[in-house]
């Protein structure tokens, strides 16, 4: 009997392993597949536009002695693209690829993430939806930091949700919650989420030193960054672009309703195009209501604390300033599909209950995760399409701004002043000092003021910038230029309707 069931365990055991070996080995090929397939993308994006340029700066400023600060940002996502230039030379490429490699890390670490909630074979389910993201797909090849950030706050998940009584793993959490904050400077919300966790474990807080070990963590983290900017700028939440950026970014909260609704509503747009999560409100109650996982409640409690919260700011922001993009919300996308991947399994097992016959079960669960799956994939492919036809214009007008930019390089002096409507890319593209256009209408009554002042040898305009203005028109076009002013370069994408031009000022 003994030796039965001594043989018995070990063929489980065997099964398991064998199992667990096959999963490491589909979630490895999945990964392996979307890094080549963004590799072949990359070929096809030679140019950065404005938000990516000033992370490429900030992380040549770190390499020419600086500290690379950034506007909303940590310092972190720049520091790694430095670190991997040391090895493979700077450029737009080693950005580009640094968001490559963190895109392909999201699908195992997520993998492991959702093995943890609900077995090996969901995992791999959950790794396989996430490779068909049009967010991690448009992320994989932008040098922005959401990827990074997004990475990072699931590493902390991954963690918390292991921790128990480790004091160790705890301390881990509260490091890597810190280094969220200095991606991205919205991470202090994840760290307001740990607090208000911390508040339902209360009850159990000498057990948990694990907990104060983690705070300490964080303060630990964080403390150098505020140390530097307290010595050099004098605040230790100092954030800029230093001489990369002389105009940092105006940001409002909505105050009314009418603009609150209007942010809920886009941001729930842009959740529609990322996640097909038919099932999310039902997972969301079923996870933290059943019984297997009432160890979990407040882990889940802070998962959707993060949620709410992430999601609550995006609609706040994006009801005044009406610019709702993939990127501004995806940091809390791959939980959303977690919780589709919960409703599939809490289907799986009712279909289990409800059929009498095992294989009747099977079959009507694996048509119903089948029409979920092309579901899912249509509406990724519809956005990944949509991510496509809407940056063709982004991307077109890219490369011709890029062109213009080498050829002021190649044909001004290097103390040549520019003056263009965008600072970062103008900037990293052409080596020279810029100022910023104005672009409000009423800023630009005294334009040529505004050129002899900051003694402008050059001015650059394209259709982004210019077709909104009367007056920029005049000398997109070619119309009513001061004789002083003199066209040195020209191109247009006429698939796209994009024109920029560049005028020498004698």
């Amino acid at each position: 009997m003994n030796k039965s069931h001594t043989t018995l365990s070990r063929a489980l055991t065997g099964t398991s392993i064998l199992f667990e070996k096959r999963s490491t080995l589909i979630v490895s090929i999945i990964s392996v597949l979307f890094f080549v397939s963004r590799l072949l993308i990359l070929q096809n994006h030679q140019a950065t536009w404005a938000d990516e340029s000033h992370f490429l700066l900030a992380a040549e400023d770190i390499l020419n002695g600086g500290v690379g600060v950034s506007f909303f940002h940590g310092e972190l996502y720049q520091c790694i693209i430095a670190a991997f230039s040391l090895f493979i030379g700077f450029s737009f490429f080693t950005g580009k690829l640094t968001s490559t490699i963190v895109a392909t890390l999201l699908i195992p670490l997520f993998y492991m993430f959702n093995k943890q909630l609900f077995g090996r074979k969901w995992g791999v389910v959950a790794a396989f939806l996430l490779s068909l993201n049009p967010g991690v797909f448009w992320l994989s090849y932008m040098v922005l930091t959401e990827g990074l950030f997004t990475l990072v706050v699931l590493l902390v998940f991954v963690i918390i949700n292991r921790t128990e009584n480790s004091k160790v793993l705890w301390g881990f959490a509260g490091f890597f919650m810190g280094l969220v904050y200095l991606t991205r400077y919205v991470g202090a919300l994840l760290i307001l989420c740990f607090l208000i966790f911390i508040f339902l474990k209360i009850g159990n807080l000498r057990h948990e030193k694990g907990l104060l070990i983690a705070i300490l963590m964080i303060f630990i983290v964080l403390l150098p960054d505020f140390y530097i900017k307290t010595v050099l700028f004098g605040n230790p939440f100092h954030q800029g672009y230093t001489q990369y950026y002389v105009r940092p970014t105006e940001f409002h909260l909505a105050i009314t309703f009418r603009e609150l609704a209007g942010g809920i509503t886009a941001s729930l747009k842009v959740l529609v195009l990322l996640v097909t999560s038919i099932g999310v409100l039902f997972s969301i109650s079923y996870i933290i209501l059943k019984k297997d996982h009432k160890k979990n409640r407040e882990f889940f409690i802070f998962l959707l604390l993060w949620i709410c919260i992430h999601f609550t700011l995006h609609a706040l922001y994006t009801g005044v300033s009406l610019h709702s993009r993939i990127r501004y919300i995806f940091p809390i996308t791959p939980f959303l599909i977690s919780f589709s991947i919960g409703f599939l399994k809490s289907s799986y097992e009712n279909m289990n209950k409800l059929f009498s016959k095992k294989d009747v079960a099977h079959n009507s669960f694996t048509v119903f995760a089948l029409l979920f799956i092309i579901i899912f994939s249509s509406a990724s492919s519809f956005g990944t399409f949509s991510l496509i036809g809407g940056n063709q214009i982004s991307e077109g007008g890219a490369r011709a701004y890029k062109d213009a930019c080498l050829w002021i390089n190649e044909n001004s002096n290097e103390d040549a002043i520019v003056a263009a409507p965008i600072q970062g890319s103008t900037r990293f593209h052409s080596k020279r000092t810029v100022v910023v256009l104005p672009l409000k209408e009423q800023e630009q009554t005294n334009l040529l003021q505004f050129f002899d002042e900051n003694s402008v040898n050059y001015f650059i305009i394209d259709t982004r910038y210019g077709q909104k203005s009367p007056l920029y028109r005049k000398f997109l076009y070619q119309t009513e230029v001061p004789n002083n002013f003199h066209l040195v370069f020209e191109k247009a994408e006429d698939t796209i309707g994009y024109v920029v031009v560049v005028y020498k000022i004698c």
